[in-house]
């Protein structure tokens, strides 16, 4: 499996650099530099909407409620019994 990723990834490495080894530099610079453009102007857009809607009520209802750690209930068999009954203190005599 990890062989058929790797493969696979440079399957892909070759086509990007058979597509972009037929444009000219300044070209390839304007298309790297579109994508950059355009994946920080997404970027943004999505962080200033979170904080946007950060506190309005609809999206609090949303959201997941965060409460304070519970002690675990155990089953009550023999396992759990012996854990409790057993004697600390008469261990670190002997």
């Amino acid at each position: 499996m990890k062989n058929i990723i790797k493969e696979l990834g440079y399957g892909i490495e070759d086509f990007l650099k058979r597509i972009c080894g037929k444009i000219i530099p300044e070209k390839r610079l304007a298309v790297i530099l579109t994508m950059l453009l355009i994946f920080t102007a997404g970027n943004i857009y999505f962080t200033v909407s979170s904080i946007h809607n950060w506190g309005k009520e609809s999206e609090r209802n949303g959201q997941l409620q965060i409460e304070h750690i519970r002690r675990l209930e155990l089953r009550k068999d023999s396992i759990n019994k012996e854990l409790n009954d057993f004697n600390y203190e008469q261990q670190e005599r002997e």
